[in-house]
């Protein structure tokens, strides 16, 4: 009677299910060959989709946190502070170049460059922003600009390499009553990247990209001491569609939302006058948080990450008669930030023209 019947065997559990033996007698079905086959499979696949997105989806965050440090500060359109300038750092292995135009009829621009080198790694980022704007109203200013980006990354036989484009509004504003003042923006735009990776063949695809900013910002004199409070918050996003590569294999969709915001207090201290120049105290205190968020497959690559950090600096600045100024400045950043903390001491030396 029990060869005749027929018997089940489990043999172990999945997290998708459970595998067993099935069969009369001494003779069983291998159910559980296919069903580890199929489980491993879609490992292997999950891995090689892993592998696959990642180099994209590095890029995409580098490209989006480079667009967000260097989005030029409009404040000084408002105050009257906006200046032309030229300011280069240039090294062996590396350099920084930066321009800044005077306001000419309501239209400015600046342009920030910088390139490094280390064996077989290369780095070359460009960034220009170009703007016009009119007068609303004597506290209110509403303009138009365009902002352009390259990125170029060699690593080896890994070559990665983009360029995009951005456009939108800008306000700039004003409270009478108060010393506060406000500045946002809000951009779209798309980007167009190329990447050749060690021993593959060339890929390209676009995305789509947005960027929303707000500040705050505030004066408040007490004698020959000013205080200025500020804060700024920043969203950006970058959207790649499903594509086909090169190999015809059907690459979904993906993201990454980029989120951070800004909380300082600086100071300034009037300490003497000389016939030549003044000197400055300087100094105060910020404190940062980021968030980093991804959809699609850049969920296998980039984690859900929420960040923090301080900073504080105290220093001097020597501005002269004929508009040049010699800063010497120290700071302590990292503080609270899961990486031990680090301090330094700066030099600069700026002209105005």
């Amino acid at each position: 009677m029990n060869r005749a019947g027929i018997r089940l065997r489990c043999l172990t559990s999945f997290w998708s299910g459970f595998a067993a033996l099935i069969g009369r007698g001494d003779r069983f079905f291998l159910v559980v060959l296919a069903l580890t086959s199929l489980t491993v499979s879609g490992h292997v696949a999950m891995a090689d989709m892993a592998t696959a997105v990642k180099p994209i989806t590095q890029f995409q965050k580098t490209r989006m946190t480079k667009l967000i440090r260097h989005q030029p500060d409009l404040m000084g359109l408002m105050a009257g502070t906006w200046a032309g300038a030229f300011d280069a750092d240039v090294t062996s292995r590396e350099g920084a170049i930066t321009f800044s135009s005077r306001v000419d009829r309501n239209l400015w621009s600046r342009l920030r460059g910088s390139w490094g080198s280390s064996g077989t790694q290369k780095n070359e980022y460009g960034f220009g922003a170009m703007g016009w704007h009119a007068y609303v109203r004597p506290n209110l200013i509403i303009g138009g600009m365009v902002e352009l980006d390259y990125l170029s990354q060699v690593r080896g036989g890994t070559n990665k390499e983009g360029q995009g484009v951005m456009v939108g509004p800008y306000f700039l504003a004003r409270r009478t009553q108060q010393p506060l003042r406000f500045e946002g923006r809000l951009l779209f735009g798309h980007a167009s990247n190329r990447m050749r990776l060690s021993g593959g063949t060339e890929e390209t695809l676009d995305t789509r990209r947005s960027l929303a900013q707000l500040k705050v910002s505030g004066e408040l004199k007490y004698g020959v001491t000013t205080l200025t409070p500020n804060i700024q918050a920043t969203y950006a996003t970058d959207y790649q569609k499903a594509y086909t590569d090169s190999s015809g294999a059907r690459m979904p969709e993906q993201g990454i939302r980029l989120g951070e915001i800004e909380m300082g207090l600086s100071f300034r201290h009037e300490m003497a006058e000389t016939r030549r120049g003044d000197f400055t105290l300087i100094g105060g205190g910020s404190m940062s948080g980021s968030s980093t968020d991804r959809f699609g497959n850049a969920a296998l690559v980039i984690p859900k990450r929420d960040v923090g950090q301080g900073r504080v600096n105290l220093g001097v600045s020597y501005q002269t008669d004929t508009g040049a100024a010699v800063v010497i400045d120290s700071f302590v950043e990292g503080i609270g930030a899961e990486r031990t903390e680090t301090y330094g001491l700066e030099v600069g030396f700026d002209m105005s023209f």
